[in-house]
């Protein structure tokens, strides 16, 4: 719940506040694509660096604070230019990054070589601490380091700390201590805080960010113009600037409230733009109350009425009450004060809920029965239907047509080995939880997980005339549901993984099976039950992502891309069958390209089938030659090497 109260305070930002009028003393100095293309790939020489800071004194810059640090030597003669240039300016702050990787109450510390590091007016910090989602929402604005050697302890500002004390002429002697842990005294100026422990046992003032905008916001130059002298003293003179990458290939982007690809500069300014204008974002002690409040008053309101009165009444008033919070904490928000949303939505939510649940308890027996068997794995409306007519599901056992799909995931022995268990778990539950809406969404029935595996089916426990549709179109969404979670993944740096599916249909029995009394679920079982989980392991052997047998083709060949596969004997089963490969809808536009190679693979399959092991061998190496990739063309290429060496029998 706190995950999703943070995405509301994401969503105010961006569709309830917007953007706001950025300070006009902080300026943004963007190494950028334009630097780059003038100055080469980076790390760039130290050698640029020398202009870039003599052009910022001629114009009279105030100050301008480095989101790069340098912490090995390039060259003696370089660095002792660089670190000249640094001097004569007196304007400079460079950056050091805290590591509590180490030791949490003794982070390392890495700052720039002792050269710059002395000739530069001050060094401040640039660490960030995203919540769990990734976003930065907050800024450590001090942080202890405990140096060894000496036995003294340093404090360092954020960098967006230390760019409003340079923009107001204050100093580190002008930080007041935090003991309350609620606020922190610069000058005259209180800045709200809360302390937190990013690691270990030491707490660290943290500051809500109060976004100005998405990025861009601030008025930004690119490095090689203020390099080579193409901007205007004026524009420079008497500002606060920060310099730092925005080029995506220099990998120095942010998740913000904002945007998911914010460059980390632009955190700092907003740092410092908070501080000069006074425009905080608090959630303290008065916050928390507020908290409190609205969860426990509306929430009995909404009881009392909905007790009191029917729901014709009790409703729309409830919902007043629920917009009313959402109004009144959007106003609360744009005033600089992050009131919950979440937390109160559920207790009125909740709360009616409760009442409503009163209400309705009598409520008829076999639709209460239905429900309970029911709604927990397959879709409202199957549900309301089952209400309907209850007879249409006989629960003790009755044959059924269905169409089946299970589904597991590839090498996951091998991938949650390498996991700690609570990696695995959550994203496990992601995928779940995915597959699960999918499945729901479709009408189908969620029979069981099978450890990482899906067994669902449709055709039970209503008839569905359409159910070999509904299967294979589910089939679809789950694998592209699935890359949209890869996707995600990768962007929170978790490894993705990939499922196979297999797709059958036929008759089977279904019905409220297992122990009277202790356990028992509706479920379905029959050999079209085996072939289907057989089906999936099958497609390991193809290198297929849906692997579908000829009863589930054949009444939907017209709606779907199919390439035929193999005719093949699964284990337990006698008499052989077609599979075949789902590719897509045929309501969605298709590749003729991809057309082509299926009509060329089936005329490969006429000549295996044949005997013509050869002319067969020509037509998979041609299409092997297209895609690298396809395992079916690579099995065949290789058993009609093994039958022209080794001819089979004629039967």
């Amino acid at each position: 719940l706190d995950s999703i109260e943070a995405r509301t305070y994401d969503f105010r930002f961006k569709v309830v506040r917007g953007a706001i009028e950025p300070d006009p003393r902080i300026g943004i100095i963007a190494m950028d694509e334009k630097s780059i293309g003038e100055l080469g790939r980076f790390p760039w020489s130290r050698e640029v660096y020398v202009p870039f800071l003599d052009n910022l004194r001629k114009a009279g810059t105030k100050a301008v604070l480095f989101d790069v640090f340098f912490p090995e030597v390039q060259d003696t003669g370089i660095d002792r230019a660089f670190a000249d240039a640094v001097g004569r300016s007196g304007i400079v702050t460079l950056a050091s990054v805290l590591d509590f990787a180490a030791d949490p109450n003794v982070p390392d510390l890495t700052i720039s070589i002792p050269e710059l590091t002395e000739a530069a007016k001050n060094t401040a910090h640039i660490n960030f601490q995203p919540d769990e989602d990734g976003v930065n929402r907050y800024n450590i604005l001090l942080a202890s380091h405990y140096d060894e050697d000496t036995g003294e302890e340093y404090v360092f500002p954020s960098l967006g700390l230390m760019g409003a004390m340079e923009a107001l002429g204050l100093t580190s002697e002008d930080l007041a201590p935090y003991e309350d842990g609620t606020s922190i005294y610069l000058g005259d100026m209180e800045i709200p805080v809360n302390l937190d422990y990013p690691s270990g046992d030491v707490p660290m003032p943290i500051m809500l960010i109060n976004y100005t905008g998405p990025p861009g916001t601030y008025e930004t130059f690119s490095f090689s113009d203020i390099a080579a002298g193409r901007i205007p003293d004026e524009k420079l003179k008497g500002r606060v600037l920060f310099l730092g990458a925005t080029a995506l290939g220099i990998y120095d982007m942010r998740e913000t409230s904002f945007n998911p690809n914010t460059p980390g500069v632009e955190l700092h300014a907003a740092v410092a733009d908070n501080i000069l204008q006074g425009n905080f974002m608090k959630r303290g002690g008065t916050e928390r109350l507020t908290d409190i409040l609205l969860i426990v008053f509306p929430a009995f309101f909404v009881y009392f009425v909905s007790l009191r009165y029917r729901p014709i009444v009790a409703l729309p008033t409830a919902i007043g009450v629920l917009l009313g919070v959402l109004v009144f904490a959007n106003i609360m928000f744009s005033a600089g004060s992050w009131i919950s949303m979440v937390y109160p939505m559920l207790a009125i939510g909740s709360s009616y809920a409760l009442t409503a649940y009163l209400r309705f308890y009598l409520s008829d027996k076999k639709a209460r029965q239905m429900r309970s068997i029911f709604s927990s794995y397959v879709s409202h409306k199957v549900v309301d239907e089952l209400v309907k007519h209850p007879e249409a599901a006989k629960i003790g056992g009755d044959m059924k047509d269905v169409s089946l799909v299970f589904s597991d995931v590839k090498g996951y022995t091998s991938y949650s080995e390498k996991r700690a268990p609570e990696e695995v778990v959550k994203t496990l539950n992601e995928y779940l939880g995915a597959m699960s809406s999918v499945i729901i969404d479709s009408d189908g029935t969620l029979d069981k997980f099978l450890g990482d595996g899906i067994m669902a089916y449709w055709g039970a426990p209503l008839p569905q005339e359409n159910h070999h549709e509904q299967a294979v179109r589910c089939a679809l969404d789950m694998i592209k549901r699935l890359g949209e979670l890869q996707e995600k993944w990768i962007s929170e740096g978790t490894e993705p993984f990939s499922i196979r599916v297999g797709l059958n249909s036929g008759k089977v029995i279904a019905g409220n099976i297992g122990a009277a009394g202790k356990k028992m679920e509706y479920t379905v079982i029959g050999d079209n039950v085996n072939l289907a989980a057989r089906l999936e392991g099958t497609a390991k052997v193809y290198g297929v992502t849906i692997l579908a047998s000829q009863y589930t083709y054949e009444p939907v060949k017209e709606k779907f891309l199919f390439r035929e596969l193999d005719y093949i004997r699964v284990v337990g089963k006698t008499q052989p069958i077609r599979v075949y490969e789902v590719l897509q809808a045929l309501d969605e536009p298709v590749d003729e390209a991809l057309k082509g190679r299926i009509k060329h693979f089936e005329e490969g399959l006429v000549h295996y089938r044949s005997r013509k092991f050869k002319d067969a061998r020509v037509v998979f190496k041609e299409l092997l030659a297209l895609d690298h990739d396809d395992l079916a063309l690579q099995v065949y290429i290789d058993r009609c090497k093994y039958f022209i060496a080794t001819p089979p029998p004629k039967d």
